[in-house]
């Protein structure tokens, strides 16, 4: 049983990191598109929060699952993966030499962001 309730704690706590990065992303004031300054903070933002999601992901791959949870271990690794590249893929569409703020993949790489968040969070809400 402990086992399981330490695999439980352990992706209770991706759950609300992911969460946190996106109610700190929600609440960003000054990401303003228009501006190089305002560019720059988003990719710095989004840079440091692909580092964070990476380490998280490879923490990840090298935890051992209980039996019962393989299935949602299996899940919650594709759900990370998601996120990882949904991640890269915002960083991507946006270029500070330019002043370039391509909407339209920023957008997909932002609702498949979100879908690798509503997949972690039923993981999450499954073992807790």
């Amino acid at each position: 049983m402990d086992q399981k309730n330490s695999y439980a704690k352990e992706v209770s706590k991706v759950y609300e990191i992911i969460n946190q990065i996106r109610n700190d992303l929600e609440n960003e004031e000054d990401m303003n598109v228009n501006s190089t300054k305002g560019i720059k903070k988003i990719i710095a933002k989004y840079a440091l929060i692909l580092v964070e999601v990476k380490q998280i992901e490879s923490y990840f791959n090298r935890l051992d699952s209980p039996f019962c949870f393989v299935h949602e271990h299996q899940f919650m690794l594709k759900a990370l993966s998601e996120y990882v590249k949904a991640t890269e893929d915002i960083v991507a569409a946006i270029k500070v030499e330019s002043r370039v703020f391509t909407e339209e993949p920023y957008l997909i790489a932002l609702k498949k962001q979100n879908n690798a968040t509503e997949k972690i969070s039923k993981v999450a809400n499954l073992l807790i």
